[in-house]
């Protein structure tokens, strides 16, 4: 795909995805960055592949040459940065930041030819993991699928749903380290328990997405035999209200997207 993609602005965010197009053979274009203020990522990328990475004084620079934007910058000082921007018809905006909608952002772009939304993730950077777009744009989307799995959704309320679901990361990694620190409790290496667990999970996920799984309480069931140690932990667990909150946590965050 050969198109130059921009970076207005490269944190944490911006730096991860810029770096997936890097490594991703198919991309052939150029990656723009402008990022006047903090320039260590910037530069690390550049430094990493220098023959895809062009760094650039402004982001009226950056306008000039890339045609993909996404404008990777915090919430907060999106609309006073894009207020001395011209975005022109040839532009497609990749709007990302986080609790501004695209009928709040798409005045931020003026003139820009197509605006769409999307929720990328840190694992970008290793073309991994799932790339949320709300929108229509055949480039864009050949873009994304370069990453790892592009789910696309039909409304916005969705996209929100969805991002509320990347609160649950830190969650995740705190499961895996009671089961790791229990292990160890009882004689194991460190490395051994979190490599079982880590790709015992890693099997589990991909056979709910393999066999396309339509109900995952049938399929829990299905999977708990009568009397054994899955239907113990499962009754323990539930008893005990370990689920419940999961979903108040949900719901907390969700608020922040007005949901």
């Amino acid at each position: 795909m050969d198109i130059n993609v921009g970076f207005i602005g490269c944190g944490t965010l911006g730096s991860s995805v810029a770096t997936g197009l890097c490594k991703a053979p198919e991309f052939t274009g150029k990656i723009v960055i402008s990022e006047p203020t903090n320039k260590t990522k910037a530069e690390t990328v550049k430094k990493n592949y220098p023959d895809k990475v062009i760094l650039v004084d402004s982001h009226a620079e950056l306008l000039e040459n890339a045609t993909i934007i996404f404008p990777s910058i915090v919430p907060d000082i999106l609309p006073q940065v894009t207020a001395s921007l011209t975005f022109l018809p040839r532009h497609k905006i990749v709007h990302v930041a986080s609790g501004i909608s695209l009928e709040q952002a798409t005045p931020y772009y003026g003139k820009a030819g197509k605006v769409v939304r999307a929720v990328p993730l840190p694992f970008a950077s290793r073309r991994m993991g799932p790339m949320v777009l709300y929108g229509d744009d055949e480039q864009v989307e050949a873009l994304f699928a370069m990453f790892g799995s592009l789910i696309k959704v039909p409304t916005e309320r969705d996209l929100e749903v969805l991002a509320v679901h990347t609160a649950l990361m830190v969650p995740y990694y705190a499961i895996i380290n009671e089961v790791v620190k229990w292990s160890m409790k009882k004689g194991m290496a460190y490395e051994n328990a979190r490599d079982y667990i880590c790709h015992m999970n890693n099997a589990l996920s991909n056979l709910v997405l393999q066999d396309d799984v339509k109900d995952l309480d049938s399929f829990m069931g299905e999977m708990a035999t009568p009397g054994g140690t899955n239907e113990l932990a499962q009754k323990i667990l539930t008893e005990s209200g370990a689920y419940a909150p999961w979903q108040v946590a949900m719901e907390a965050v969700g608020k922040r997207y007005g949901l």
